[in-house]
């Protein structure tokens, strides 16, 4: 008997140690490689159904179903699409994958913790990784010496390389893990942790990592990025239980700063000389940056006039799009085959006026939930901002990059007021 009590033991014990061990090493691949995070994330789905279902919420935890909920309306409209391509759904299997994890496990305080600082650690990993690469390309070597050339394409020079992509340290060429909307997504989170939970990491550490997060940011020179991580730097000054005329002083310089980083910033501040010059208009042969996304948006817009209440389904949507960048002479948009790039306009598009309600859905709760949860409140306000600002210029649910963080941070958030707070 006595046996077969301390087998049961460790057996419980070596399971909760692997299942643990595959949450904290899919958060910390999540910013470094897709194909890893997926398969420690299939581990620890497999591991959650080995044991019974820990979970207590007594209702409260149906809130998860929000994004499965979602992955279901994919379901349906491309049951109900022309195209009925299946493999949409393949891509989107986090969105029902991650929430069944969090409603069947019981999401301690610790356990959010030790996500969270795994998923810094990651985005560390993968910011050195992207750096070193960027320097180990730049260096050439030449009749015997070593010449330092950051630029990818000949007869550009660097600063054009920068403005039109084609230099190891900036945009796409530096992003090789994520697109550079992604990365800039992921390292907005990154700050938001280490200023929220600085407990759980070390002063140096601390002050490193948001150093070099921030100068990632820079370098990625993403729009949505750049906006996003002044977003979450304004939030946390506000949030913050310093005195009125000290946040305020704060804000301002947070604003005067991000002046200054566009400005020092090539790309940014080209297309600052546009705004100000009233250049950026519908313009059918754009081919780079926000010029693009408005060939986009309107596309988007005139096809949802069309179908405003049921969309045009998952498998038919980029179809759709495609005919009208055709009829308005959008080139290339069309040759690309550009989505929405902008996630509210396209869950309408494919999922309807229900699917863009439980999208917005999510984000709303998510902010709600940052003024129940006291002690969390400024991380959860950054995850809402960091969603609801990019998604403003990109269909993010469209790659797994996206649909990863979306649901990992979406899961997390959701759960706080039920599980964070008790333990």
């Amino acid at each position: 008997m006595e046996k077969l009590k301390l087998d049961r033991y460790y057996s419980g014990q070596y399971h909760s140690r692997l299942n643990d061990g595959c949450a904290m090493l899919f958060s910390f691949f999540l910013p470094l490689h897709q194909i890893v995070s997926t398969g420690f994330l299939i581990l620890w789905i497999a591991f959650v159904f080995m044991k019974p279902n820990t979970t207590d919420f007594k209702g409260k935890g149906l809130i998860l179903l929000l994004p499965a909920i979602l992955f279901l309306c994919y379901g349906v409209s491309i049951f109900f699409s022309t195209n009925n391509d299946f493999s949409i759904l393949a891509r989107k299997l986090s969105l029902i994958v991650l929430p069944v994890i969090f409603y069947r496990s019981r999401i301690s305080l610790d356990f959010a913790n030790r996500l969270l600082v795994w998923f810094v650690y990651g985005l560390l990993a993968a910011s050195i990784f992207c750096l070193f690469r960027a320097l180990y390309c730049s260096l050439i070597l030449v009749d015997g010496q070593i010449i330092f050339k950051a630029n990818v394409e000949e007869g550009r020079g660097f600063i054009e390389s920068i403005l039109y992509g084609g230099n190891y340290f900036f945009g796409r060429d530096l992003s090789y893990f994520h697109q550079t909307v992604y990365f800039s997504m992921y390292l907005c989170a990154g700050i938001a942790i280490l200023l929220q939970k600085s407990n759980l990491f070390k002063l140096n550490f601390k002050f490193f990592s948001i150093t070099l997060f921030i100068i990632m940011i820079f370098l990625l020179s993403n729009k949505a990025g750049i906006v996003t991580l002044f977003a979450v730097l304004i939030l946390y000054f506000l949030t913050s239980g310093i005195r009125l005329d000290k946040k305020v002083f704060l804000v301002i310089l947070v604003l005067l700063g991000s002046l200054l980083f566009i400005k020092t910033n090539p790309r940014f501040e080209l297309d600052l000389t546009k705004i100000l010059n009233g250049e950026l208009v519908i313009n059918k042969n754009a081919r780079y940056g926000f010029a693009t996304r408005m060939l986009s948006w309107d596309a988007s817009v005139e096809l949802i006039k069309g179908s405003p209440l049921l969309g045009y389904g998952a498998g038919d949507t980029q179809e759709a799009l495609n005919t009208v960048y055709k009829e308005k002479g959008y080139v290339h948009p069309l040759r690309e085959q550009y989505n929405a790039h902008n996630q509210f306009l396209q869950s309408w598009l494919e999922k309807g006026l229900l699917g863009l309600i439980v999208f917005i859905s999510i984000m709303g709760i998510i902010v709600r939930r940052a003024f129940i949860n006291k002690q969390n409140g400024f991380l959860l306000l950054s995850i809402g901002a960091i969603l609801m600002i990019n998604a403003l210029f990109e269909s993010y649910l469209n790659r797994y990059s996206g649909i990863s963080f979306f649901t990992f941070f979406c899961c997390l958030a959701l759960t706080s007021s039920t599980e964070w707070d008790e333990n």
